[in-house]
């Protein structure tokens, strides 16, 4: 155990008899306090199969090396729980939660300030303090100068290929060849190959190929915020005002970000799906190998790969559109202001967001990369053990990653972070907002009007995408206005 800790957990102990709140923990961790071990309670969302690397990795690993018992518990509506501790003035030591919600919790005071715990001389982040994180990624955090959270991890959309379809597209054309997607992708090159890879394998491949009238879809896109939000930064769009008060959604760039996804529609490439029909949809399409491209996730990786073994794909950065913007988001811990043992809280979480456990997550997991920029650039990163079956031995959950997978599977997560050389700014864009919750709500609703029969401006004829977007804004606003009201603030002023 390390020295820092003992001398830590020697003065955490002493008070922690008498600081348990009853509803929060079971009689072990009360026990536990007598017996000279720290209780702390340690909440996640998720699927089972990841209490692999969160109860057993973490909770019973940081027991292994500290004084302390970790009651753990894993909850399906994470930040409804959370709300209904802070209610009765309950909280806990370690909360995973999503970076959505952060200035929501933030602003209703349920969150302690981390600042003096991070740059304490004892037991703080140590020397690199908080470069290991991405930059945009902790002055996202920072509210009024204080820090609230630390980031695990930074998930990320990217643009899915199947190569096999590339490989026979090329191979029936050699003398127009289509370059495979990589970061110096723009939207015109995206929409281009999506029509061009879209139609009967017959047609695409010539009458040789085994499955001649299976039909191509050349790009598919998840019907949700993000894709949207995407392109809407990559159009130049700015979210929020200043002061989180005034949303811009219904910007040009909004706009714009709505009318090159009915470009794609109209061309034929993409016919969207709206959850209507089960066994349907991006996820089920790709795996496949129906879909020549799909803008997704990085969480979609270990699923494909289970999905379809033989599937042989890659990813590539987001193609850019008038400027490069990648949308990313983060899992965060935090710790209540009600936790009852904030000091051995904080040893945890900061045991949490150190390289080794950094690595434990990428290895384990690989649904997103770790925000720790010394492991996306080390060894580490190229190749994961995976997580094993415990029920099937030599059978994995989350399939393992050789080096030589590495290029294809998890390289382009590396531009998300990096300085584009032009302008010297990384891409890596984060939407996050007061009333993001809010504006994201609405925002789903728009996209399946507006998806379903997509129109151009002032066109007439189907879906005006600046009437949309203003009916989006104006609910927004009420939202807000309502709850300044009730406030005793009044509305805001808004051009």
């Amino acid at each position: 155990m390390r020295a820092s800790l003992v001398v830590l957990f020697g003065l955490a102990a002493g008070t922690a008899a008498t600081v348990i709140p009853g509803v929060l923990t079971g009689g072990s961790s009360r026990r536990s306090a007598a017996e000279g071990r720290v209780p702390l309670t340690m909440a996640v969302w998720g699927m089972p199969f990841e209490d692999r690397l969160f109860e057993d990795t973490y909770a019973r690993g940081y027991e292994r090396i500290a004084p302390v018992v970790v009651d753990y518990q894993r909850h399906s509506d994470i930040a409804a729980k959370y709300t209904a501790w802070h209610a009765k003035g309950e909280g806990i030591e370690v909360m995973r939660t999503g970076i959505d919600y952060y200035r929501q919790f933030v602003a209703r005071g349920m969150l302690e300030p981390l600042d003096h715990y991070i740059n304490d001389p004892r037991f703080g982040l140590g020397p690199d303090g908080l470069d290991r994180f991405p930059d945009r990624l902790i002055q996202t955090l920072r509210i009024d100068g204080k820090i609230y959270a630390l980031p695990e991890d930074n998930a990320m959309y990217g643009l899915y290929f199947n190569r096999e379809i590339f490989d026979a597209y090329n191979a029936a054309h050699p003398d127009a060849p289509l370059r495979e997607p990589d970061r110096e992708w723009t939207w015109d090159d995206l929409r281009r190959a999506a029509r061009t890879l879209t139609g009967r394998r017959g047609d695409l491949f010539g009458p040789k190929d085994p499955r001649p009238d299976e039909i191509i879809q050349g790009v598919d896109i998840e019907i949700w915020a993000w894709p949207f939000l995407n392109f809407f930064a990559q159009a130049g769009g700015v979210l929020w005002s200043d002061d989180g008060q005034t949303t811009f959604i219904n910007s040009q760039p909004g706009v714009d970000a709505l009318l090159f996804m009915r470009d794609l529609i109209v061309d034929g490439s993409w016919k969207p799906t709206f959850g209507m029909d089960s066994g349907t949809g991006p996820s089920v399409y790709f795996p496949s190998g129906r879909v020549a491209m799909l803008y997704g996730g990085s969480w979609f990786v270990p699923k494909f790969e289970n999905d379809n073994p033989t599937l042989d794909f890659a990813i590539a950065p987001v193609p850019r559109g008038k400027v490069r913007a990648t949308i990313t988001g983060s899992v965060l811990w935090a710790m209540s202001v009600h936790a009852p043992n904030k000091q051995a809280g904080w040893s945890m979480i900061n045991w949490l967001v150190s390289d080794e456990q950094a690595t434990a997550y990428w290895h384990k997991l690989r649904v997103a990369p770790p925000a720790n920029l010394t492991v996306l650039e080390s060894e580490a990163f190229r190749s994961t053990s995976g997580l094993p079956d415990p029920k099937a031995p030599g059978q994995f959950l989350i399939q393992p990653m050789s080096e030589d997978k590495f290029q294809d599977r998890a390289a382009w997560m590396l531009d998300t972070w990096r300085p584009d050389p032009q302008t010297g700014e990384a891409p890596g864009w984060i939407a996050t907002g007061l009333y993001q919750d809010k504006l994201q709500t609405e925002l789903q609703t728009v996209l399946q009007e507006y998806l379903r029969n997509p129109g151009t401006v002032g066109g007439g004829q189907g879906v005006d995408p600046k009437q949309a977007l203003d009916r989006l804004a104006r609910a927004v606003h009420a939202h807000i206005d309502a709850e300044r009201s009730a406030k005793g603030l009044p509305a805001i002023a808004r051009d």
